[in-house]
């Protein structure tokens, strides 16, 4: 059965692990009937926006879900695509912070800054970056 349209597949070859890879019959597209690499599996993507959001590191997290660092990079970069700046209504009292942190060495500053609303506690503005 088809994970894109159900509609029958058949074998079609085998895969980098050794098991049968399958192809549909109507979308011509291939697949594999259980994936061993553990970042394919759905609640992977939810998962790393909850260890994000608990304050775990990527490599943490990668520890934790098995799955590799880079991969944990693309999710998360992935997530922060999908988020959009909200408007900024005038005349409400917002709160800013910035800090000022190092990647590595002291040679390569990195900076986070925010705007908070002071009424809501909504995020009004996330900034981050390597530039001053």
């Amino acid at each position: 059965m088809c994970p894109y349209c159900a509609a029958d597949c058949i074998r079609y070859g085998k895969s980098n692990t050794g098991t049968s890879r399958f192809r549909c019959k109507s979308c011509k597209r291939t697949h594999v009937s259980h994936y061993v690499y553990r970042a394919c599996h759905p609640s992977i993507p939810e998962n790393v926006s909850g260890y994000l959001k608990e304050g775990c590191g990527i490599r943490g997290i990668s520890r934790l879900l098995s799955i590799s660092a880079s991969t944990v990079l693309r999710i998360i970069l992935r997530i922060a695509n999908r988020i959009r700046k909200p408007l900024v209504p005038i005349g409400k009292e917002y709160e800013l912070d910035e800090l000022r942190t190092y990647i590595k060495t002291m040679r390569q500053p990195f900076w986070v800054a925010y705007a908070i609303r002071k009424d809501t506690g909504t995020y009004i503005v996330l900034l981050i970056g390597s530039k001053q």
